[in-house]
């Protein structure tokens, strides 16, 4: 039984309420995930949020297609700028690409984003290939013209994204074989256009990986202040193991300072399945120092870290019931009154019709002797459930309580 004589709540009771109803009817396992990610599912395989634009190329001399696919609160939040996320070969990419980006992003571990998929209408090896203009490299070699297919990228369709959606200035890019050497590319040519490039075993064959490196080592020492970051993946390919492996020594010891550099290699897998696994793991890492609400906890400084990610990604951190609960659970069974207060207002700030947000920002209160705060989220909780029809909301079980923590905190 809460007890505010004291000064402060008995810890071993809160928490012995929090973990018994709390975190099982949040993160109650497998079904409530199943549920989230069939819904995703779904949704991208109805295309629901995927709007496909045709549009005449002056550049490429042809009708051209990008496909949007816009995050699941995109029109509830009319006022929300978004990241971009910039893909190849949309025909066979965007609808995992959404599904990862949808995942990552509810559960907290990046930012929800618009999802751009470039389609390749037929021309991959015009488009994505750099010109030879060597004659012993066009004996071997594949010419193309990624340059002018770069400015088309640059001049056209990120205008026409730009125009057409609400996006911040933060954007990425991905491509996978000849669209991996087709990224490289790019970053090779515009380091700063994309904030990130992201490579899936790039189609480094040999004339393909000289040329590469000598656009990369211009460019590296060009820029050496540059901030972009270079992902790439290689599976099982014993055809592109050479030419990888030169890219990586090359940015190994040369790569600026602030640049974010990672290889890796998805041992026994083939040339296919790095597209999807690569495209997770990179997504993933490039957010992970920073974005994941256990980032803004470990920062000591939650407002001002908060701050800084919405000045570097253009959008204010926004996450969800489930990572608040997760943050909170550690939190409070340390006994981190200052930062579970500070977590759990923020969970109130961004879920304000949600019991567990003001139920939590309770538990903090009261583990801080804040007796006329801590009534008003119980006050907050008992409201909520009484303008709730589902009965099957976990938190009327905890209903008695509510109301006998009321009466013992004077209200």
């Amino acid at each position: 039984m809460f007890n505010f004589n004291k000064k402060r709540l008995r810890p071993e009771h809160i928490l012995l309420l929090f973990l018994a109803a709390i975190i099982p009817a949040l993160l109650g396992g497998g079904h409530a995930q199943s549920a989230t990610a069939e819904s995703q599912k779904t949704e991208v395989g109805k295309h629901s949020r995927t709007i496909l634009h045709t549009y005449a190329s002056g550049l490429l001399k042809a009708d051209r297609h990008v496909s949007v696919h816009l995050p699941k609160d995109y029109e509830k939040h009319p006022d929300t700028k978004y990241p971009v996320l910039y893909i190849l070969d949309s025909e066979t990419n965007i609808a995992f690409t959404g599904v990862i980006v949808d995942y990552l992003s509810e559960g907290g571990q990046m930012p929800a984003m618009i999802v751009v998929g470039i389609h390749a209408d037929g021309s991959r090896e015009v488009d994505y290939l750099p010109k030879l203009t060597d004659p012993e490299a066009l004996k071997s070699g594949i010419s193309g013209e990624a340059s002018r297919f770069l400015k088309a990228i640059d001049t056209e369709m990120i205008p026409l994204v730009e125009r057409s959606y609400r996006t911040t200035d933060f954007r990425l890019i991905s491509g996978h074989s000849f669209g991996g050497l087709f990224v490289t590319y790019a970053m090779s040519q515009k380091p700063k256009l994309f904030n990130g490039y992201f490579a899936q075993s790039p189609y480094f064959a040999e004339v393909n990986t000289k040329f590469s490196l000598l656009r990369l080592e211009a460019m590296l020492q060009n820029n050496p202040e540059m901030q972009s970051a270079y992902f790439m993946t290689l599976g099982d390919e014993p055809l592109l193991a050479k030419g990888f492996s030169q890219v990586d020594s090359l940015l190994k010891d040369k790569a600026p300072k602030n640049m974010q550099y990672v290889s890796s290699h998805q041992d026994g897998r083939d040339h296919m399945q790095t597209r999807m696994i690569g495209t997770y793991d990179a997504l993933e890492q490039y957010f992970a120092k920073d974005w994941p609400i256990t980032a803004a906890i470990d920062s000591g400084n939650i407002p001002a870290h908060f701050d800084g990610l919405t000045k570097k990604y253009g959008t204010r951190p926004h996450y969800e019931v489930n990572a608040f609960a997760q943050a909170l659970q550690g939190l409070l069974q340390a006994q981190k009154i200052g930062l579970s207060t500070a977590i759990a207002e923020e969970f109130v700030n961004q879920h304000p019709n949600s019991p567990y947000s003001h139920y939590l920002l309770f538990n903090a209160y009261a583990m801080g002797g804040k007796r006329d705060d801590a009534l008003k989220q119980v006050n907050a909780v008992i409201k909520i459930i009484d303008n709730t029809k589902d009965p099957r909301m976990e938190m009327k079980q905890l209903y008695p309580q509510l109301k006998q923590m009321k009466k013992q905190l004077g209200g």
